[in-house]
């Protein structure tokens, strides 16, 4: 398809603010998502609450549910978040322990989350799911993904006590 050049420079300048946005807007972003995701906490799913752990010592918070968790993690560059994530997997062992296999009979999950613009708004974009979702949705599914790999886990090795 021809391009004329004054429509390539449009498209390039749109694209280079697009850019500068998302590297502006992109931290404060993840902050709404954590916080939406914190929500959570106190709810229930099968018997068991949600649990909202924030890890400043780290660059990964946590929103747990029994014994599995899903680790929301990010890289900084500049003082801008890159390279955000959601991790499904059983949950941290604690302060000083460890699990005493590496292998936990479920395979973990990981969603990655690119910011993307929809319209006027920041949204994420998750490859493996091949959708864009706005934080507070995008809150929602994690927490949804998170009780169906619960289910697994149950499923794998019995019903657990409520924690």
């Amino acid at each position: 398809m021809y391009e004329d050049f004054d429509d390539f420079s449009r498209r390039h300048s749109q694209e280079e603010a697009n850019r500068q946005r998302l590297a502006k807007e992109t931290t404060p972003e993840w902050s709404i998502l954590k916080g939406f995701a914190s929500e959570f906490a106190g709810r229930e799913f099968a018997g068991h609450k949600f649990q909202w752990v924030p890890d400043p010592s780290s660059w990964a918070d946590f929103l747990i549910l029994n014994h599995v968790a899903a680790m929301f993690s990010h890289n900084e560059q500049n003082r801008i978040v890159t390279n955000c994530s959601v991790r499904f997997d059983r949950r941290p062992p604690g302060l000083g322990k460890q699990y005493p296999d590496d292998n936990s009979g479920v395979s973990p999950k990981e969603w990655s989350l690119l910011p993307a613009i929809e319209g006027e708004a920041i949204a994420w974009f998750v490859p493996e799911l091949g959708e864009t979702h706005s934080s507070m949705e995008l809150a929602d599914a994690i927490a949804k993904e998170l009780s169906e790999y619960h289910k697994r886990y149950e499923l794998h090795y019995g019903h657990w006590p409520a924690a």
